[in-house]
């Protein structure tokens, strides 16, 4: 099972810029159904073009890799997951809860695999 969607190779570990550009074009990412996914990375990671995260069925994912410089922007429009796995989240810097709280929509699991495969209510 997949733990981590981005994971640094040992010697590569220090060099902060390996993966910094590796999300410049996504726009919506749907993590689902993935139950030992622990972080899309161990740091902040930069997504400039980010608008949504759908995430399902994935308990142990416990931080999101956004900083608060990130969080500030208007890019991201919608965190949505359901209310118990956002309530579990853990945060290294409560201004980035702050600023994340007003984009999150609960979403129930019904209506969260509907979007995964595109079927509309």
């Amino acid at each position: 099972s997949i733990e981590h969607v981005v994971k640094d190779d040992d010697e590569e570990a220090d060099s902060k810029s390996n993966n910094d550009n590796i999300f410049t074009n996504l726009k919506e990412l749907c993590l689902g159904n993935m139950s030992k996914l622990v972080s899309i990375h161990k740091r902040a990671l930069a997504f400039p073009s980010l608008k949504c995260i759908l995430v399902h069925g994935c308990p142990n994912m416990r931080k999101l890799p956004f900083n608060s410089s990130f969080a500030s922007k208007d890019n991201l429009v919608a965190i949505q997951g359901e209310t118990v796995w956002w309530d579990n989240l853990e945060w290294d810097d409560t201004i980035m809860e702050h600023l994340l709280r007003p984009k999150f929509q609960n979403k129930t699991s019904l209506s969260l695999l509907k979007r995964f495969y595109g079927k509309s209510d």
